[in-house]
């Protein structure tokens, strides 16, 4: 027995299908988009939440074995800041270069890798998988 071939879609149908994807997708999310299935983040850890952190790697232009290694919350305003001298440790080595930036949702996780890449063993893992 033959199966029964399913009708072709008219390009009327397919249209108004694509315009109902489209209103769909353009329309606003409601604040409770999982149906309170789940608790939503804010319900499970309530209170002001830290900001994300990255954890940046960079490298003196004029003196290029010497690396830096910081935390920040927007990588690329440390790089300024870095650049224009405002940090004693890096401004005797200008200017620097932005080589790898890691984001970490918990403040805590980005604070252990930031002291773990200081470590003998981390500045060996910064030359083996980030430069």
């Amino acid at each position: 027995a033959r199966r029964a071939k399913a009708p072709r879609a008219t390009a009327d149908f397919c249209q108004a299908k694509a315009a109902k994807a489209a209103a769909d997708f353009t329309r606003p999310k409601t604040a409770k988009s999982n149906s309170g299935l789940f608790p939503s983040r804010r319900q499970i850890f309530p209170g002001p939440h830290p900001m994300p952190q990255y954890v940046y790697i960079l490298t003196s232009l004029s003196r290029p074995n010497m690396i830096y290694t910081g935390k920040t919350s927007d990588p690329h305003r440390r790089l300024t800041e870095h650049n224009a001298g405002k940090s004693f440790h890096t401004a005797k080595h200008r200017p620097w270069k932005l080589v790898s930036y890691i984001w970490f949702e918990d403040t805590h996780q980005a604070d252990t890798f930031e002291q773990y890449l200081k470590t003998g063993s981390g500045r060996a893992f910064i030359h083996r998988h980030l430069i």
